[in-house]
């Protein structure tokens, strides 16, 4: 299977991956020195779809089971396990919830908040949704925000500086160019920092560059 398929049925990206690669949770088992490409074995898609629902761990334990074809013992074991190990996350979305609850909205880090009318709801199903929208927001909405305060950088610098690389198309977390080849290094260089620095952080923002003739190849 090839990771284009595979990123496509686990329903993971690219991007995530290699990064699952790194940690060594996912291993292709062949890659062609050629040109990078990797293959999946068919029986990994179920770790794939196991980290999927390990970063939405909100979901309810039988949902959570029936999608990674595991008992609800096995999920909640699953669950707690991830918990032990990064114990932040567990005070992250309970205190997200509290102050959804408190203000009836969320926010970015930019300040865009999100309003959640049902976040206090008496309908457990439906105050759940809104509790899982809740945590959800503020991550991905500071991404979305991250990106596109970026892409407006990165669109100024390259006019003024006549650049005849293009930026084409914002793809989730990534950015693809039409890139002037003359220009790598420069155009390297300011989308690394337009990318790092969209918006001030207390954490390191990583950003990873490929370059190649199609999108695959760039990866």
């Amino acid at each position: 299977m090839t990771i284009g398929e595979f990123s496509r049925r686990s329903q993971l990206s690219l991007k995530a991956l290699r990064l699952y690669e790194r940690l060594g949770l996912l291993r292709p088992v062949a890659v062609d020195q050629r040109n990078g490409y990797r293959r999946y074995h068919e029986s990994q898609l179920y770790t794939a779809r196991l980290i999927v629902m390990l970063r939405l761990l909100e979901m309810p334990l039988p949902e959570v089971g029936r999608v990674v074809s595991a008992s609800q013992a096995e999920a909640a074991e699953i669950i707690d396990q991830y918990f032990k190990q990064f114990s932040g996350i567990r005070k992250y979305m309970d205190d997200t919830i509290e102050f959804a609850r408190g203000k009836g909205y969320v926010e970015t880090v930019t300040g865009r908040r999100r309003y959640l009318r049902d976040i206090r709801s008496s309908n457990a199903t439906v105050r759940g949704s809104a509790e899982r929208n809740a945590i959800n927001a503020p991550i991905q909405g500071t991404a979305a925000d991250m990106i596109k305060l970026a892409m407006i950088l990165i669109h100024q610098q390259l006019n003024a500086g006549k650049f005849k690389t293009l930026m084409l198309l914002q793809v989730h977390d990534e950015l693809v160019f039409d890139l002037a080849k003359p220009e790598e290094k420069e155009v390297r260089a300011l989308v690394e920092d337009k990318m790092k620095h969209a918006i001030k952080l207390d954490v390191p923002i990583e950003v990873e560059i490929g370059v190649g003739k199609t999108w695959l190849q760039a990866h």
